[in-house]
This record gives structure tokens, C-alpha cells and sequence, in this order.
């Protein structure tokens, strides 16, 4: 009866999900990058997990530009809730991007983002599989996480991938996470397998383009992606894809680091054409765009690329000057990385340590009880044996002194017949001497 009741109670959760289109529509803008239109939907329905959805949606929007507190204070008092899997789907994928973009830690990101799919997955709910598993990619190209497996996860993702709009990223992840550097025009000259696969996923990656809105906002990644490819071979094809890529942004905070990188890009292209001021020009709008969350990072980034300017002009004093902050800036990328990581390694050794004192513990805590155990049966077993043995000592004091009576008895009995018999005999001694006198 109660793994009937079970199957109820999850079926009842799978139709609540089935209902729950606000989900859905929520999830297919995130993906659309439409984040405008999930405020008016979850405005119109009242629903429990609207507010979940709504951070949901406005951190990933923010994409790390803004301090947690100073985006929604909202994000500091969230609290999970099992009984009710969307708020616990959409609360765990809060979760993980709050450890991408915020904390910076990959391996909690990483639990949080399984833990949507796991619950996902048992709901057998294809449209959570599938952002779930675009989460977990989409931390993989951080390329912040050593993780070689990551092509289970894009064999999972292939599998739960149904429109245009999943194909574009599964070719756009398989891409970025092949991390191969060879332009587009190079693979189709190869004959290495692995290029060979790479250039026929760049002609699937168009194809999918090709059978694409036009006015997708995701085609940004299409153009960047492709001027990435090219820029080494044909710069100025590539300074054409990634203006191209521009055209899609908006005003929305989610594009800020777009124009932030896009910029960049379009000052190396500057520096391979030998055009360095305009380069240089392009580098202090990027700094408008620095995120506040990756400030260290862009900054760095920016000191590299005005120190290439600087020294190809011939101006080494300022070449060199960007190049020292560029290497200040990279100490200070490993002591917060190095930081970040000894920090999750003593909390993983303190959590370690917590557990073994737990699992001591309880280990002593079973052997008093086993002692207690022993000690309470050894006093028993001595009780019990004791109580035998006195009760034994006095069967056997009676049984001694019924012995000793019955001696006594047959001493008695003996001396008696013994008596009865000199009796007898005298009886017998006299009788004849009667017979004698007679």
C-alpha cells in the first residue's frame, strides 16, 4: 500500500508539472535570452514558486555584473523547500549559479546544478533535464572545473535536445568545449579524425543557424564563436562577426560582459591590423563594461592587451607599465583562486574530520554500550551462577542431612534388628531349653 501511494503521490507531482506552463515559458526565454518577458508572465500568475523563478531568472540576467545583496537582498533568506519539487528544482539551480558567478566555487555549482537534475530526472520532466544539464555545460566552458567527462553530459543533453533552439547550443557547447584553437578554414585542410569532426560540427552548427529566427538573441554566440575561429587567419572577416554579434545585444545587464568581450576581440583584431589607437579606443570602452564580481579578471585582461598595443607602437615605458599591472593583477588571480581552493579544501578536511569524530563516536558509544552489555550479562551470568551455586550448596546440605538422617535411620533400624534378632534368639534359646525340661 505504500509504494502504491508513492506512485500516486508521483504522479500527482508529474500532472502539477505538466500544468505548471509558467515553468516552461520561463525556462524557454532564459534560453532565448528574452529575460523581459518572464517578469510581465510571472507578474500575471500567482503561483508559489514565482519567486523562485523570478531570481532565477534575474541572476542569471545579471550574470555576475552585480553584488548578490546589492541585486535582490531577496537571494540572502531563500530557503529550499523539498515538499515542493519545482521551488526545489528551481531553488538548486539558484544555488548553483550563485556558486558560478558569486562564491566562484565549481564543485558546489557543480552539486547543485546535479542536484536539479537529479530531481529532473525523477520526475521524468525533459524540459528540467534539459536546462539542467545546459547549467551544467555552461559551467564547463567557464573552464573552471577539470572534469574530462563532460562529454557524458553533452550525450545526455543530445538526448533530451527537441527544437532548434537545443541544437544551437549542443553544437555551440560541443564547440567550446572541444577547446580546439584551429580556425575554420584550417579543419577543413586537416585530415586528423578530430579535426574532421570539428569541421562537420561547424557545418551542422550552420545548418542549424540557417533554420533559425533570424531575430534570436542566442545568434550573438553563433558570430562571436565564428570570429574566435577566424580571427588568426582572417581578422578582418572576424572584426565583421563580431560586430555582427553586437547587433543582438541589448540593454538588458546580460550583455554587458558580450560588449565587454566583443571589445576585446575587436582590439586584438585592431592589433593583428596594426591599427592601435583604435585598439586602444576599444579597450577603455570595455572598461565600462568590467564585471563587478570579475573586476580582477577583466582588468588583467585589458593590461595584457594594452601592453601588446604599446609595445608594438614602440612605447616600452607604457608597455611596460601594463605588463607589471597585468602581472600584479595575475598574483592576485592566484591568491583568490588559491584562496578559494584551500578554503574548500579545509572545509572538505574539517567536514572529513567532523565525520570521523562522528564515526569515533559512535564507535565508542558501541563499545560502552557492548562493555555495558558484557558487564550487565557478566553480573548476571555471576548472579545467576551464584544464585545456583548457594541453591546448589543447600540441596546438597539437605541432601546430606537427609543422608545422614537416613544413616541414622538404618543404624537405628539396624541396632533395632539386630536387638529383635538376639530377641528372637533368646526366644528361640529359651523355648528350646523348655523343650529340653519337658
Amino acid at each position: 500500500m505504500g509504494k502504491f501511494n508513492f506512485i500516486i503521490f508521483i504522479f500527482y507531482i508529474q500532472v502539477g508539472f505538466a500544468q505548471n506552463q509558467p515553468v516552461f515559458a520561463v525556462i524557454e526565454n532564459i534560453k532565448n535570452l528574452t529575460f523581459e518577458k518572464n517578469y510581465a508572465i510571472l507578474k500575471k500568475a500567482k503561483q508559489p514558486e514565482n519567486l523562485y523563478l523570478e531570481l532565477l531568472t534575474k541572476i542569471i540576467e545579471d550574470d555576475r555584473q552585480t553584488r548578490l545583496a546589492e541585486l535582490d537582498k531577496r537571494f540572502l533568506s531563500l530557503q529550499n523547500e523539498p515538499d515542493n519539487p519545482t521551488i526545489s528544482w528551481v531553488f538548486h539551480l539558484i544555488e548553483g549559479y550563485k556558486y558560478m558567478h558569486y562564491a566562484k566555487n565549481s564543485r558546489k555549482s557543480f552539486l547543485s546544478f546535479s542536484k536539479a537534475y537529479g530531481i529532473a530526472k525523477k520526475l521524468n520532466a525533459i524540459e528540467l533535464e534539459n536546462f539542467s544539464l545546459l547549467s551544467i555545460l555552461k559551467l564547463f566552458s567557464k573552464g573552471i572545473i577539470t572534469d574530462k567527462n563532460y562529454t557524458n553530459y553533452l550525450k545526455e543533453y543530445k538526448l533530451v535536445s527537441k527544437t532548434n533552439t537545443d541544437w544551437f547550443y549542443y553544437f555551440y557547447y560541443t564547440i567550446i568545449l572541444k577547446g580546439l584553437t584551429k580556425s575554420y578554414e584550417e579543419t577543413q585542410k586537416q585530415k586528423v579524425k578530430s579535426d574532421q569532426e570539428l569541421y562537420w560540427q561547424y557545418k551542422q552548427f550552420d545548418s542549424i543557424v540557417e533554420k533559425s529566427d533570424s531575430s534570436k538573441k542566442y545568434l550573438s554566440y553563433y558570430f562571436h564563436c565564428k570570429g574566435n575561429k577566424t580571427i588568426k587567419t582572417n581578422p578582418n572577416k572576424a572584426k565583421e562577426l563580431y560586430l555582427k554579434s553586437a547587433t543582438y545585444f541589448t540593454d538588458s545587464p546580460y550583455f554587458r560582459f558580450r560588449k565587454y568581450i566583443t571589445l576585446c576581440n575587436l582590439s586584438r583584431v585592431a592589433a593583428l591590423e596594426g591599427e592601435h589607437e583604435k585598439g586602444l579606443a576599444y579597450l577603455n570602452k570595455a572598461k565600462k563594461y568590467v564585471s563587478a564580481n570579475d573586476s580582477l579578471q577583466d582588468m588583467h585582461d585589458i593590461s595584457v592587451y594594452k601592453a601588446i598595443h604599446f609595445n608594438q607602437m614602440g612605447i616600452h615605458d607604457s608597455a611596460y607599465h601594463h605588463e607589471h599591472q597585468a602581472r600584479l593583477l595575475t598574483y592576485a588571480l592566484n591568491f583568490q583562486k588559491h584562496n578559494t581552493e584551500i578554503t574548500a579544501i579545509k572545509t572538505a578536511l574539517d567536514t572529513e574530520k567532523k565525520d570521523k569524530e562522528n564515526i569515533a563516536l559512535r564507535s565508542k558509544r558501541q563499545q560502552d554500550k557492548a562493555l555495558l552489555i558484557g558487564a550487565g550479562a557478566i553480573l548476571l551470568l555471576g548472579s545467576g551462577i551464584g544464585y545456583l551455586t548457594i541453591t546448589n550448596s543447600r540441596k546438597k546440605r539437605l541432601l546430606a542431612e537427609k543422608q545422614e538422617a537416613i544413616e541414622k535411620q538404618k543404624n537405628l533400624t539396624l541396632l533395632k534388628e539386630q536387638e529383635i534378632t538376639i530377641i528372637n534368639a533368646m526366644i528361640d534359646g529359651q523355648e528350646k531349653e523348655r523343650k529340653l525340661i519337658a
